[in-house]
């Protein structure tokens, strides 16, 4: 089983520039031994990426020929860190993705990671709240100003008017806002908030999925590496569909992983398998996608209504036409491997965290 090597930041981003800048492509289109450069928009080590750790450690990732770096951009230089070719890959919520094609970044979105809106609101247990609507007239803690951007269209679906709340961007303070009862509501995603709960936070969770049907986040590229190395990012989604299709599989297995390497992650195996479960399956689609051949696929209808909403809220000056932010030719291949593989995998993996 590959293990993770540690490295130093700048050792990594050395190397990777001496590589990326000196080792030939070959007749294929994909340069030998590559080493690829992710920046997650939020911390690395957390439940919301571990289908791509799971890719790293099972190996799926060195049978592409890639050698994955893993870095944090966060969410406002995400998608300048992939235009300016710092990373070759990012995981940008649309509304930031829109608003970079908007401003002339020659960038897109080569997979459609969470098929789903992952984004909702954590509250206090006993605070009364049971709805997104009940959040009018509420404190909502954000990460950053821009977050204002995923709030608005989840709370207003809800028939909540945005002028009656009040955000307040806390960053990774969220948590500890909440608990201390600075705010009413924080806004969070699938994987992170169940890992609050089982850190012993007696919170509730307000679901931005049962009011507002769009996708989230999706991985994105330069338009230059789509266009020079498309043998790449099909070797790259392929690995990440395979990764994704192990933690549904066999969530206990990710678990595993997941605690094992991201050890800052204080959470036990059986709750660490809850949250594959029922966050990391619910994002990237469950059954309905792991069982057929749609991984990574963008589906048009959610970004033509989320694009009409960014449209009028001011992120973009007018709608983008939805290809110019993604596209589908990688679908076939991220979806082009054996399932009873990794199903084998899943099955005969042997656990580290216990006996």
């Amino acid at each position: 089983m590959k293990k993770i090597l540690s490295l130093t930041l700048a050792v990594i981003l050395a190397f990777s520039l001496v590589l990326v800048s000196s080792t030939p492509a070959d007749a294929s289109g994909i340069r030998d031994k590559e080493i690829v450069r992710v920046g997650f928009t939020a911390a690395v080590a957390g439940f919301t990426w571990s289908p791509l750790l799971i890719a790293d450690v099972m190996g799926y990732f060195a049978d592409e020929g890639i050698d994955v770096v893993f870095e944090q951009s966060y969410s406002s230089s995400a998608t300048r860190m992939v235009a300016a070719n710092q990373v070759e890959f990012s995981t940008p919520g649309p509304h930031l993705t829109a608003a970079a094609i908007g401003s002339g970044m020659e960038i897109k979105s080569v997979f459609q990671w969470f098929t789903v809106d992952i984004f909702g609101f954590a509250v206090m247990a006993d605070s009364g709240l049971e709805s997104v609507a009940d959040l009018a007239g509420k404190k909502i803690g954000t990460m950053t100003p821009t977050t204002a951007n995923q709030v608005i269209p989840i709370i207003e679906a809800a028939g909540v008017d945005p002028e009656s709340v009040e955000m307040i961007p806390i960053a990774d303070a969220r948590a500890q806002q909440l608990s201390e009862g600075t705010v009413d509501a924080v806004w969070t995603w699938d994987g992170e908030w169940q890992q609050w709960k089982v850190e012993g936070m007696d919170i509730g969770y307000l679901s931005g999925e049962e009011v507002y049907k769009s996708s989230a986040n999706s991985i994105i590229a330069s338009q230059q590496l789509i266009d020079e190395y498309p043998e790449l990012i099909e070797g790259f989604s392929r690995a990440l569909a395979k990764g994704s299709y192990f933690c549904y599989k066999n969530p206990r297995a990710a678990a595993d992983i997941i605690i094992s390497n991201w050890t800052s992650l204080l959470v036990g195996l059986d709750d660490a398998e809850e949250i594959v479960k029922t966050a990391v399956n619910f994002m990237t689609g469950g059954e309905e996608v792991m069982e057929g051949d749609t991984i990574g696929f963008h589906d048009a209808e959610k970004w033509e209504m989320m694009m009409a909403d960014y449209v009028r809220m001011g992120i973009v000056e007018e709608a983008i036409p939805v290809e110019d932010c993604f596209t589908n030719q990688f679908v076939e291949a991220a979806n082009d491997w054996d399932r009873a593989e990794v199903d084998k995998d899943a099955e005969e993996y042997e656990f580290v965290s216990e006996d």
